[in-house]
């Protein structure tokens, strides 16, 4: 994903500027579109052009479970589900090995507690455990199974 910034020039030769998010820079313009009209900036009245500035790369924070580039549209490379692992925490590695090698909730809360994390967060469905730079959050508890189904970290 690249950040674009797109000029709006109405035939009056006034701009503005719409920073958007797109893949590429078709999408800029059209998204461009959308929001020009949307701050009546562009209409019948109006003859527009939109012109497309050099794209900056959005820096990617998130790793995977190798400490690869998280990538959610790459099925190799979204490991674990949920978000990845914010490269700048600190215990990565301790919500690694409860996620993957403990599984089951209640053995997760004994390890991570053991490990001097604190919960934030007690849910049917979710849990948040904070250490140090760390927060941690497991979404989606199977009970059949014993498995949370998404792991992420955030950087505290």
């Amino acid at each position: 994903m690249k950040k674009y910034n797109v000029e709006v020039i109405r035939i009056s030769y006034c701009t503005k500027t719409f920073e958007v998010s797109a893949e590429n820079e078709q999408d800029a313009r059209n998204q461009a579109f959308d929001m020009a009209t949307d701050t009546d900036y562009s209409g019948s009245e109006y003859d527009c052009e939109y012109e497309v500035n050099t794209p900056q790369e959005i820096p990617n924070d998130y790793i995977d479970k190798y400490g690869n580039p998280y990538d959610s549209e790459d099925d190799k490379a979204c490991w674990p589900a949920g978000g990845g692992l914010h490269k700048d925490c600190e215990f990565n590695a301790d919500a690694l090995y409860a996620y993957y090698t403990i599984g089951d909730r209640y053995k997760i809360a004994d390890y991570l507690r053991s490990k001097g994390f604190k919960e934030t967060l007690h849910g049917a469905d979710e849990e948040v455990w904070v250490k140090g730079n760390t927060e941690v959050t497991y979404e989606c508890y199977d009970n059949g199974g014993h498995l949370w189904g998404y792991m992420h970290t955030e950087l505290v």
